[in-house]
């Protein structure tokens, strides 16, 4: 009888192990070739009334309203200011 000098011997290697695992998660490994352009907003404007919230704003995109909430008056008219220049100076 022969004495195995190792009592837990590794398990065998899988005789069929599959695919090796794809090292990149992304089902999509390519970028789009033709990327659709980011919306640029079509009207920033104050919400209180249609959110019930103080120094809240709307940024509307085609297909989609954004409603934001800023700290004061101050601060909401800055940004609704500020996204506006930004909209206006990205336009040809």
């Amino acid at each position: 009888m022969a004495i195995n000098p190792n009592p837990n011997p590794s398990p065998s290697p899988n005789p069929n192990p599959g695919p090796s695992p794809n090292p990149n998660p992304n089902p999509h490994p390519h970028p789009n070739p033709n990327p659709k352009p980011k919306p640029k907003p079509d009207q920033v404007k104050s919400a209180d009334d249609l959110t019930n919230r103080p120094f809240s704003f709307t940024v509307q995109v085609p297909e989609r309203n954004y409603f934001l909430a800023a700290m004061s008056d101050a601060d909401r008219n800055e940004w609704v200011a500020a996204i506006g220049r930004a909209t206006t100076e990205s336009r040809p």
